[in-house]
């Protein structure tokens, strides 16, 4: 079937521009809000991503400082576990004394004692915080006093 007279192929021809002009109009509309919608997912999509990316990395910071930080604890109460181990009573003076309660006295054996004397000054040894505690031949012997 075809149009014989003249406005049967005016109207055919109509039709025909007519049925281009209806789809031909709104595709790049629809195309372009496809484009826009599919990309706005896209980005936050990758938005998403990376904030939780961003979190799992600070949030991996933190554990760590964390650890750093429970760590230093550690180390710094061993430490003051050490200093409490190694503390002494004070006496009534704040002079850590032999007359202090808990400090037990330690002979320094440190000077090898000479049957016959070299030299005419007396050999000494002295540490720190110490007093004397005999005189012995030509040596004076030291006792620590837990300092």
């Amino acid at each position: 079937m075809r149009p014989i007279t003249f406005w049967g192929k005016l109207v055919g021809s109509l039709c025909a521009i007519s049925g281009v002009l209806t789809i031909a109009l709104p595709v790049p509309v629809i195309v372009s809000n496809f484009n826009y919608f599919y990309h706005r997912e896209n980005e936050q999509r990758a938005a998403e991503a990376s904030k939780k990316e961003k979190e799992r990395k600070e949030n991996e910071r933190l554990q760590r400082e964390k650890e750093e930080m429970e760590k230093e604890e550690r180390l710094l109460q061993n430490q003051q576990n050490e200093i409490h181990k190694h503390e002494t009573t004070m006496d009534h003076n704040g002079m850590n004394g032999p007359e202090s309660t808990g400090v037990e006295l330690e002979e320094v054996t440190s000077i090898p004692k000479k049957s016959t004397p070299t030299h005419s000054k007396a050999n000494t040894a002295v540490v720190a915080n110490s007093m004397p505690a005999a005189n012995l031949d030509d040596s004076q012997v030291r006792f620590e006093t837990g300092v």
